[in-house]
């Protein structure tokens, strides 16, 4: 209706003012264009609401296992729903709620989370499944350090319904961030196993070069991180800058790690020494 009338006003006052012909004919072409244009953008919303939907459905009607769990998986699909406006909070906290419940049900969140990336070919998918993916590291658990790669894989991943000259931003920013959380979650992981063998007796030189063994991997990280930014074309939209959020406390928090490292290091070293 709104198109409707704009294109009657727009017959209208080219009659009255004398517009010219081709002024005309290219106003009535911007028309027809932003009408099609939203069209667009209404059907895309709709499929990827349905896609939910039936994943939901599916995820009621599976039998229960020592992985599955109906009201679980419904709560991920939720919290990683297509809707590109900004993320699923409410629905995150659900997941991280089951998870405070207790640590078992970590394997089970993982499983679900996983199967649900692997068959997604929409960047929106992808970054809210990482961005979970994110918040798991905020849990102390025996379960995430022993984790070490991610059950996932999008270093090669292309967005299925843009063409690649659009959607090549979106790809980028999606490999980076999952580049640098499996890069987090081996380091988590051999952090983990080089605190169990502490017990064992070394040598202050094997001491020491683990140590600047675990600043250089420190500053590898840091240097990924820095690599997750969003492009020109995405800058602006509401779930890039929200995943920006995380990365952005993220480099404050591994700056701060690096440099009680070093400190701590120099220290040590100092201490070893006198």
């Amino acid at each position: 209706m709104i198109f409707s009338f704009l294109t009657i006003f727009v017959n209208q006052q080219q009659q009255q003012l004398h517009i010219p012909k081709e002024v005309f004919l290219i106003s009535n072409f911007v028309v027809l264009v932003s009408k099609r244009l939203i069209k667009m953008r209404l059907w895309k919303r709709a499929t990827g609401d349905l896609k939910d939907r039936y994943r939901i459905l599916v995820a009621r009607l599976a039998p229960h296992g020592p992985c599955r769990n109906p009201n679980l998986e419904s709560v991920i699909i939720k919290a990683t729903s297509h809707d590109d406006h900004c993320m699923d909070y409410k629905n995150v906290q659900k997941v991280f709620r089951w998870l405070r419940t207790s640590p078992l049900y970590f394997k089970p969140i993982l499983y679900n989370l996983s199967m649900r990336m692997e068959k997604t070919n929409s960047w929106v998918v992808a970054l809210k499944g990482l961005m979970l993916t994110h918040g798991l590291f905020c849990f102390d658990l025996p379960a995430v350090h022993r984790m070490g790669r991610l059950p996932f894989d999008f270093s090669r991943f292309t967005d299925g319904h843009m063409s690649p000259e659009k959607g090549w931003g979106f790809n980028a920013f999606v490999r980076a961030y999952f580049a640098y959380l499996d890069h987090k979650s081996m380091f988590v992981f051999s952090k983990a196993k080089r605190l169990s063998k502490n017990g064992k007796e070394k040598e202050t030189e094997e001491i020491l070069m683990e140590e600047l063994q675990n600043l250089e991997k420190l500053q590898g990280l840091i240097d990924m991180v820095l690599q997750v930014k969003p492009w020109h074309q995405n800058k602006k939209m509401v779930l890039i800058l929200e995943a920006m959020d995380c990365i952005m406390d993220e480099v404050f928090e591994l700056c701060d790690t690096f440099c009680a490292e070093i400190d701590r290091v120099y220290w040590t070293q100092y201490c070893t020494e006198s």
